[in-house]
């Protein structure tokens, strides 16, 4: 019988790379895909030649599972390995998913820390193994983008099927679209040699934060480039989407967006906010542009994403207000989004909320302000930081862990002198301050 099997499995080691391939290539050297998983036997990532991908498709292999690393999760096996095909087949057929395949499912959609999760073409038949676990993982704070193909030429977002196990995720998009058109877009515009931007077909409709909104081509770009630190370029590419026009609820989660991108881009390249805006745009425009926003945002009316459209504004609000030097109200604006999220529970935007509030005393008071003394400032900001600290490592949030460890150990060194983050960690790289 294996030997009637293996030879079957063999056609799987055969195959060239398509163009999906190839753009997931991109976007791993871009560093925008952090971690792949797949059901798929066949070795066309492989083939590809991703550099230092940690493939990883027998169960033991599992157990080596770190964010630290890009990791590419052959949950199914592999046919490079086939006996990791035969286990699963004898796992499917006693009905049961086995322990360590549960913990790289776990790992993948719950501790790896990623905000963004792109489900591209999941049949979601894997009944007996895959789906009933899935489903049973609860997580408030990774967007669960479920894209599935129609041969239409248009792209829409629909209600999640009832067969999807992604129902339980806090954030989901469910997209439908032609994927050939979607791929062949997207490795035009990261590039990919020998593909085109489809003609006729525009590639409009992306989402932000878990909520589907309608943009021009190139936001969905933006919003990647943007969460991975390239800055500069999600704000040309938003610049262009807001010149694209569109519903006023989209114009206003453009808005919202750019006064994140401004502010992180002024943290990166440490010039002063002015440079950094265009020439086009002041204080006073984009204070404008804000009210504007908030409005439009008000008139929401499901009341939770109401309140959360509202709480994103006024923390980006705030951070731009703490680049602008504006202290008090930019204190005030995270106050307003804190008590925001509060209202509806958000416990990940709450310890963000906790979190920018010390960073802004912290800078303040380093920038000459008297207002709070020096005790006080310490003792507000260490009690906050020390709370993050905690929930973003029970909650697994490795990147605003490290901000809160930062910004920590900087307050440490500015008013004891020591570079012990009273956690147990020695930082011999003290960071600079920053929100989250």
């Amino acid at each position: 019988m294996h030997a009637s099997l293996d030879g079957m499995l063999q056609v799987f080691k055969r195959g060239r790379p398509t163009q999906f391939h190839w753009l997931t290539k991109k976007l791993v050297e871009a560093k925008l895909v952090q971690q792949l998983m797949t059901t798929n036997f066949d070795l066309l990532i492989e083939k590809t030649n991703v550099p230092n991908l940690c493939i990883l498709c027998d169960e033991r292999e599992f157990l080596s599972l770190s964010p630290q690393k890009v990791n590419y999760i052959k949950v199914h096996g592999g046919i490079n390995e086939i006996g990791t095909i035969r286990a699963v087949m004898g796992s499917i057929a006693q009905k049961r998913l086995r322990e360590k395949r549960k913990k790289a499912i776990e790992f993948f959609f719950d501790q790896a820390g990623l905000k963004t999760i792109f489900v591209f073409g999941y049949s979601c038949s894997d009944k007996v193994d895959l789906t009933p676990y899935i489903e049973s993982i609860k997580n408030e704070n990774t967007t669960i983008v479920f894209i599935q193909h129609d041969s239409g030429d248009a792209i829409f977002q629909a209600e999640m099927p009832l067969e999807s196990p992604f129902r339980r995720f806090r954030n989901t998009l469910y997209i439908r679209c032609n994927t050939d058109h979607l791929i062949q877009h997207l490795s035009a515009c990261f590039n990919v040699p020998g593909t085109c931007k489809q003609k006729g077909w525009e590639c409009e409709k992306y989402f932000d934060y878990g909520k589907l909104s309608v943009y021009k081509k190139h936001l969905f770009a933006a919003l990647l480039l943007s969460r991975n630190g390239c800055h500069g370029d999600a704000a040309a590419l938003l610049q262009e989407a807001l010149l694209s026009g569109g519903r006023k609820t989209e114009w206003a989660e453009i808005i919202s967006l750019s006064l994140e991108v401004y502010h992180n881009l002024q943290i990166q390249t440490k010039q002063d906010i002015h440079a950094i805006l265009p020439p086009t745009i002041a204080y006073s425009t984009l204070e404008k542009e804000k009210e504007n926003a908030l409005e439009i945002f008000r008139w929401t009316s499901n009341h939770n994403l109401r309140l959360d459209r509202i709480g994103r504004l006024k923390t980006h609000w705030g951070h731009l207000l703490l680049s602008f030097g504006k202290y008090d109200e930019a204190i005030l604006s995270y106050r307003e989004a804190l008590d925001c999220f509060a209202k509806v529970s958000n416990a990940y935007r709450i310890y963000q909320s906790r979190n920018n509030l010390a960073n802004t005393f912290f800078t303040r008071w380093k920038n000459g302000d008297t207002s709070m003394s020096k005790e006080t400032v310490f003792e507000a900001c260490h009690a906050e930081w020390q709370a993050c600290l905690r929930y973003f490592k029970q909650s697994r949030h490795l990147f605003e862990y490290e901000i809160a460890c930062e910004n920590m150990v900087e307050l440490l060194m500015e008013f004891k002198g020591t570079q012990k983050n009273g956690l147990g960690i020695i930082w011999k790289r003290p960071g600079t301050c920053r929100g989250t």
